[in-house]
């Protein structure tokens, strides 16, 4: 047998022969496409949030990354097998701020069968800021029958609050403006003035301001003050 021949029988070696050399080709297989089951809202308030990513089965186990705005932000993940099918999950924990509306968080999962990063991504649409607690500024110690302005104002939130007033729980619906301006971050600063002429029955009476916010806040915050009528003997107060 001349040297052609046994170059051409080479070349002849069964597919299934070359499989058994190359151990492992058979073994690789693209996991599933990834699935964010949390979180499920596009509308969300600033704060703590859980993004979770998970993707199923591949061979060699694949990685699970979070991106934002294609910025790698978190590579840890880990993989539970105990229903069967091994479960491959990326938990990235941060503080949503007002300024991620819109931001694309990115899940990437990928292995060595895998020719591009399998991927899926969330937004939110909006992102709500809850109001700091109101500030109340104005007199009081007031002078019957003498009209007195107060203003309630609360800083940083979106989108504007709504305010009401009372006198000892008894709601004070005339006399009232509102007062808005944008912060450098576009959040609201926002202002109630009140306008009110005291009369000598309002000395010791409690003036509340309630800001409500219903996208943020379960319950309304409250600032107070005491009035004092001037030649009263009573103490004033701020709660």
């Amino acid at each position: 047998m001349d040297r052609t021949t046994i170059y051409s029988c080479a070349m002849r070696i069964p597919l299934a022969v070359l499989l058994i050399l190359v151990p492992g080709v058979l073994s690789q297989t693209a996991p599933g496409s990834p699935s964010i089951p949390s979180p499920t809202v596009s509308t969300i308030k600033e704060g703590p949030v859980n993004f979770t990513c998970i993707a199923t089965g591949g061979t060699p186990t694949p990685t699970v990354k979070w991106f934002k705005n294609n910025v790698l932000v978190d590579d840890t993940y880990f993989t539970d097998s105990s229903s069967g099918d091994a479960v491959h999950t990326n938990i990235y924990s941060t503080t949503v701020q007002f300024s991620d509306k819109n931001v694309v968080f990115k899940c990437e999962v990928e292995n060595s069968a895998t020719t591009t990063p399998l991927t899926a991504t969330k937004q939110f649409t909006d992102i709500y800021v809850p109001p700091l607690n109101p500030v109340i500024q104005g007199d009081s110690l007031v002078t019957a029958n003498v009209s007195e302005s107060w203003t309630c104002l609360t800083n940083r939130s979106y989108p504007v609050p709504s305010f009401s007033w009372s006198l000892d729980s008894n709601p004070i619906i005339s006399g009232i403006s509102t007062a808005i301006s944008q912060n450098t971050d576009t959040t609201y600063l926002t202002m109630s003035i009140l306008t009110y002429t005291p009369v000598s029955a309002d000395n010791g009476k409690v003036l509340m301001c309630q800001v409500e916010h219903s996208q943020t806040l379960s319950s309304p915050i409250q600032r107070s003050i005491t009035l004092q009528l001037a030649g009263k003997n009573c103490t004033s107060a701020i709660s």
